[in-house]
């Protein structure tokens, strides 16, 4: 592994490490946290806390996965090498567990009344604004 490759792979690691501390903090939506009770506020908390063990390190792994894919395209490695299409099949597998992660914790938070992320969206990150009817932000229009 060269310098720039290695470089580009730590910058990716603490980029996602903090993304993914800010996207769990970021459960209160845009309306701030006086919409929920006591009770739904202890509850978020929790779920967080326990899906964060298993959405962190995938969020992790996509990030480095994906840092190594943009690290063979600088190379101008061919789109059809061996190397890029298992790690593109690994970028996939990883965000597909990712998607899946999130839904589980979405269904558990609906479950009990309480709001995802912001909005109708699935909060900030990869699978974030754009992914929903309201680019994230909920409301009524997507525009």
């Amino acid at each position: 592994m060269n310098k720039r490759t290695l470089r580009l792979s730590i910058i990716a690691l603490t980029m996602a490490a903090l993304l993914g501390v800010a996207g769990m903090a970021d459960a209160y939506g845009p309306w701030g946290k006086n919409d929920m009770s006591p009770e739904q506020h202890a509850a978020m908390q929790e779920m967080y806390a326990e899906s964060g063990k298993t959405i962190q390190p995938l969020q992790q792994q996509l990030y480095a996965k994906q840092a190594e894919l943009d690290a063979l395209y600088y190379k101008d490695t061919p789109l059809n090498d061996p190397a890029v299409q298992a790690l593109k099949k690994e970028v996939n597998d990883l965000d597909a567990k990712l998607y899946a992660a999130h839904a589980e914790l979405r269904a558990k938070m609906d479950a009990k009344g309480i709001p995802y992320g912001r909005g109708a969206g699935l909060g900030y990150g990869r699978h974030g604004r754009g992914m929903s009817a309201h680019n994230g932000y909920g409301g009524c229009c997507s525009w």
